[in-house]
């Protein structure tokens, strides 16, 4: 529901704000304040499909 307003869903546990995600790769993702955080292995293709979607809307 909250993808159109920017938000991502990691893990099981984890939603961010995609505006402060820093690196998404398959063994975990970093926010800009230098968080690290888990990266589900079963969505990590999806997530990264969406969040370079996102990205791309950003830029334009």
């Amino acid at each position: 529901m909250l993808a159109e307003e920017g938000f991502l869903r990691l893990h099981k546990s984890y939603l961010v704000n995609m505006a402060f995600l820093d690196t998404l790769q398959s063994t975990g993702a970093r926010l800009t304040d230098g968080t690290a955080l888990p990266v589900s292995a079963r969505s990590y293709r999806t997530s990264k499909q969406r969040f370079l979607a996102w990205k791309g809307r950003q830029i334009c």
